[in-house]
């Protein structure tokens, strides 16, 4: 007993001493909940908070677009810049360029002064020039016509002296007998003088009781069918001869029919004509093939077909829009601005026209201007100026000596067909020839005494037949303004003017494009861009061959007449 109330004393004892630490801690805790209480008798509320983030997220965003349109801003001036530092990089080359044209022009200019001081007599220098300019044409006519017959003959002698062309015995019999095989193996056999048997098959024709019919039949073997059709150089030459043959039995029946004296109506009756009509549907899916392939065949093959329609007035039978592309193919050919007329396409020409110039064909669409008379809307000096700028600037800079000939001997065939242009259509007053005429006796005399050191020009440029005019009549044998020579070097006959001739040639002024400059405001193309290397189309004199035109897309759009910058 005595020891449970002494147990009891201790735990009394000890409960005792540790109150008073306890009430140092609760009075601790106390304290700390009226602290609490105090913060928990604000009365914050959960939208007060959620106002509050919604702020600071809308200053965020604020911010950001700030940063944005800033980088906006900086992107649109740092393109602007760029673009004008292009423009003034592109503004310092053609100022470089015009500069170095200018420093070349001198150099001409001086070249010609020295070669001026250096002739101790100068008409004398001025009809050597002028040999040189004209008379090629005389010297190939001769090679070129054995027989002493010159093809030109019937167009020197056109104004005003009668001339009279004799078929051969041969030829009128197979017109009486209505022997289409005959005539068209006659004509195969003298293609060596194109121009010379048209004429005699136009006369010849005449004793045909059917000539219409007859041209009709010959032309069964244009296209050779499928068993027939072989292979090799001598087939195809064989194919391109009877195709030859047959243009020119379609050229002589439309030379036959303008001087027929009776009404066309009864060589071209409604038969005739549907007859001509299938003929063109049969070989325009062919054509469109060839010209697909980029056969060499394709001018010679487009030609007669356009002149197949315009012979037999069934042009309106077909879109007109496909036949400005078999034009294009034919641009350059002497007859191509005549035949646009028989076909009633004058109001596609300016389209033309500037496909024409997109292409760089420059010499054939000043020949369209003139003569569908756009001259005042397409103005042709600065075309012409153009044209003789590019061919400069292309024979600009370093290479061979082989390499810088011939960029001189085209430059030099460039400026004779500028000046043939010029005096052809009377633009003198727009464009003086002094400079022009300066550069050739430069150019001539660089040649001059060294054979070997000029480049082999094209016999076809010796031997140009002259262009008809609009009335069908052919020029005398000096052209427009031919009176004018060469004086003290400054004046000089015009070279020929013809456009072609024929003698298989690649081409009589070849497509003019600026290699490190692109021809200005080259708009789309109204017919498509044509190909890179557009030929002339020639007849042939022996093997009958013919350099290609390629193909020309069908597309079509509107015309747009680029700017053009003078040349001198």
């Amino acid at each position: 007993m005595g020891d449970v109330e002494k147990v009891v004393e201790i735990n009394l004892t000890s409960i005792m001493e540790s109150t008073s630490p306890l009430l140092d801690k609760l009075g601790t805790a106390f304290a700390k909940l009226k602290a609490h209480e105090v913060a928990a008798s604000n009365d914050l509320k959960w939208s007060d908070v959620e106002d509050y983030f919604r702020n600071l997220e809308s200053a965020m965003k604020k911010k950001l677009e700030d940063i944005e349109a800033k980088e906006k801003d900086f992107t649109e001036r740092e393109s602007r810049n760029n673009m004008l530092l292009d423009e003034r990089e592109a503004a310092i080359v053609a100022r470089e360029q015009d500069l170095l044209d200018k420093v070349q022009e001198l150099k001409d200019a001086a070249v010609a002064a020295i070669s001026e001081a250096k002739a101790s007599y100068v008409p004398e220098a001025g009809d050597e020039i002028g040999i040189k300019v004209s008379g090629s044409v005389d010297e190939n006519t001769e090679l070129n016509d054995p027989e002493g017959e010159s093809p030109c003959t019937v167009e020197e002698n056109a104004e005003g002296v009668a001339f009279e062309v004799n078929p051969r015995a041969e030829l009128i019999h197979l017109c009486e007998q209505m022997d289409s095989k005959g005539i068209l193996n006659f004509v195969t056999e003298n293609l060596k003088n194109p121009p010379s048997i048209c004429k005699e098959t136009s006369v010849a024709l005449g004793s045909a009781a059917k000539p219409s019919c007859l041209v009709l039949d010959a032309l069964e073997g244009f296209f050779p069918s499928a068993e027939v059709t072989q292979e090799g150089e001598n087939h195809d030459d064989a194919v391109h001869g009877t195709r030859h043959a047959c243009l020119i039995l379609i050229e002589a029946l439309s030379a036959f029919l303008s001087k027929a004296d009776t009404a066309l109506d009864t060589f071209l009756s409604p038969n005739i004509k549907w007859q001509a009509k299938c003929i063109a549907n049969d070989w325009k899916p062919k054509l469109d093939r060839e010209t697909v392939d980029a056969t060499n065949k394709v001018p010679l093959v487009a030609e007669a077909f356009l002149r197949l329609l315009a012979t037999f007035r069934i042009a309106s039978e077909f879109n007109e829009d496909e036949l400005c592309k078999y034009v294009l193919a034919v641009s350059g050919h002497r007859h191509a601005t005549e035949l646009c007329h028989s076909l009633e396409l004058a109001r596609k020409i300016p389209g033309l026209v500037e496909t024409l110039l997109a292409n760089g064909r420059q010499i054939d669409a000043v020949h369209f201007i003139h003569s569908f008379q756009l001259s005042e809307t397409v103005p042709s000096v600065p075309i012409l100026q153009e044209y003789l700028k590019v061919i400069r600037r292309n024979s600009q800079g370093n290479g061979s000596a082989a390499l810088q000939n011939d960029y001189n001997a085209r430059e030099l065939e460039a400026l004779k067909t500028v000046i043939g242009c010029v005096e052809e259509y009377n633009l003198e007053p727009e464009y003086p020839l002094y400079q022009l005429y300066k550069r050739v006796s430069q150019l001539d005399k660089s040649f001059k005494g060294d054979k070997e050191k000029r480049p082999e020009t094209s016999k076809l440029q010796r031997h140009q037949q002259k262009r008809p005019r609009s009335d069908g009549r052919f020029p005398a044998k000096r052209g427009r303004g031919s009176g004018r020579g060469f004086r003290g070097g400054r004046h000089g006959p015009p070279p020929s003017t013809g456009r072609t001739s024929y003698v298989g040639h690649p081409q009589r002024y070849p497509p003019v494009v600026s290699t490190p400059y692109t021809y200005p405001g080259a708009a789309q193309s109204p017919y498509g861009a044509q190909a890179s290397d557009p030929g002339l189309y020639y007849y042939a004199q022996n093997d009958q061959s013919r350099n290609p035109y390629s193909a020309v897309p069908p597309t079509y759009g509107t015309y747009q007449q680029p700017p053009r910058q003078p040349y001198m």
